[in-house]
């Protein structure tokens, strides 16, 4: 799958990959934390930090692909992105690298000029799970676990920037940015309890998190007293623990305060996997999930396809039969249309949905053959809205498991089925994006899963291809960089 979460390090996302390998989201470690006492807490804090004070935080420096020409204005500082200097926007490709330490950064690369630009800096090992861009061009959409402590309870978070890197929001998770918190600002006391050892606490709109004692007491200074959640974290037996609770502050003596508080964690959580901005910009469409351990510490998981109207944050559910389940999804270039991948035990779909959640029609429905399992992912509309790239999915299991991915295009009547790329078995062709002209297809190579319970990978090298003779091009070579996403253009007519 496009965004297929690949375990990080920890049991509990290993157990979760091989039962669905969208939900091993468990962010790792970053250097940001230098006082963890355990290296079990050195995974927890991966992403607990990213607004630490200067003093013990570090600022990671993305490594531009050695086959590409960086930009003489590029920056690794910091601060903000310069304006891009691309003289062909409308081929320009977004994509994310892994540095050495497994540090994912978003680049963006300009496919004629061979100029490279990093647009994020982040530190947590493989912390992007899912890109794309908005249908004009005018914005990067992408899911990850960085900075997933800023929001209410979720383990990876939709957020947006521009080209140039500015302008970087959290969509989702209830996030208040702590330069807007309004004050004053107060300690927030209390006990996280349903865990042994120490916790990771943070309050809406707080720069930073504090740990807890052993005991689960806790301390966190600089809370807003607007700040209407917080939420906990920790690590025990390899599990990941977590719980949120409301917020409400009352008056002492003419004094705004917090009483003190209980957060009570459980095996279980939720987050993002995936996103896609309608053409007009007010709607964003994506896959939510959530996982849970029951009595017998046996692994229970969920997802929905969710539409979220950026103007108030409503939120509406695709409507799904019960035998099938959503694995991704885009809106369509030029209207109000959803297309989503759907997978069953016995095939796999491709569906329409209108902008409310309302299912409109099924556009392609294949049953699994006698010795072939399949698996369908990443649909992507043509630029001009009339045929749909995905990706085909299929596990050989007569005479021990193979596996193997495809790229398939089929015309918006689904009349014409035809596959674009075709590989050897062991070899996964993923995330289809079509470039502006629309007469091409850029993707990744990875190898193929080894069996049932290995995990896909996740880097590998970037390729495009004509859709007339789909001879490929490597441009991104090496194995440390997935998701490529092209531009579209900037301007589609109707």
């Amino acid at each position: 799958m496009k965004r297929s979460l690949i375990p990080l390090l920890l049991g509990l996302a290993l157990a979760m990959s091989a039962c669905q390998p969208r939900l091993a989201l468990v962010p790792t470690n970053t250097p940001d934390f230098v006082a963890l006492e355990t290296s079990v807490a050195a995974k927890l804090a991966a992403t607990l930090t990213a607004k630490a004070p200067p003093t013990s935080t570090r600022t990671p420096n993305p490594t531009v692909p050695p086959t590409a020409k960086p930009s003489p204005k590029a920056t690794f500082a910091p601060t903000a992105t310069p304006q891009p200097t691309f003289a062909h926007p409308e081929r320009l490709l977004a994509y994310a690298w892994a540095g050495e330490g497994q540090e994912a950064n978003i680049l963006l690369y300009d496919t004629v000029q061979g100029e490279t630009q990093v647009l994020t800096h982040f530190a947590e090992p493989l912390n992007i799970n899912d890109l794309s861009w908005s249908k004009d061009g005018q914005w990067i959409v992408f899911v990850s676990s960085h900075d997933y402590m800023h929001s209410r309870s979720n383990e990876h978070n939709i957020f947006m920037m521009r080209p140039d890197g500015t302008d970087l929001a959290m969509i989702t998770g209830d996030y208040m940015s702590p330069n807007d918190a309004p004050g004053p600002y107060v300690k927030l006391s209390g006990q996280v309890s349903g865990s042994e050892g120490y916790c990771f606490v943070c309050a809406q709109g707080v720069p930073g998190v504090t740990k807890t004692d052993d005991q689960g007491r806790f301390d966190l200074a600089g809370v807003p007293i607007s700040a209407r959640w917080a939420r906990a974290v920790c690590q025990q037996n390899g599990t990941r623990l977590q719980g949120d609770i409301d917020l409400q502050s009352t008056s002492k003596d003419g004094d705004e305060q917090f009483d003190a508080i209980e957060i009570a964690v459980t095996a279980s959580g939720q987050g993002w996997e995936q996103a896609s901005l309608s053409a007009d910009g007010q709607r964003l469409a994506g896959i939510k999930y959530a996982w849970s351990l029951n009595e017998e510490n046996a692994l229970q998981t969920a997802s929905e396809a969710k539409v979220i109207n950026l103007a108030d944050r409503s939120t509406r559910t695709l409507q799904v039969d019960e035998n099938m389940r959503f694995d991704s999804l885009d809106w369509s270039p030029n209207e109000s249309r959803i297309v989503g991948a759907l997978v069953g035990q016995d095939g796999v779909q491709l569906g329409y949905w209108d902008a409310n959640g309302a299912p409109l029609s099924i556009l392609l429905d294949l049953h699994n053959p006698e010795d072939d399992i399949l698996g369908i992912a990443n649909p992507v509309w043509s630029p001009d809205g009339k045929s749909i790239a995905f990706e085909l999915q299929h596990r050989y299991w007569w005479e021990g498991d193979r596996y193997r991915t495809d790229i398939q295009l089929i015309t918006l009547e689904g009349d014409e089925l035809s596959t674009l790329i075709e590989n050897d078995w062991g070899i996964d062709a993923r995330n289809p994006s079509w470039l502006a002209d629309g007469q091409r297809l850029t993707y990744q190579v990875t190898p193929a899963k080894e069996s049932e319970d290995s995990p896909r990978e996740k880097l590998g090298e970037i390729r495009s291809a004509w859709i007339a003779r789909p001879t490929p091009t490597i441009w991104i070579p090496g194995n440390q960089s997935y998701l490529p996403a092209a531009r579209p253009a900037p301007h589609i007519e109707n």
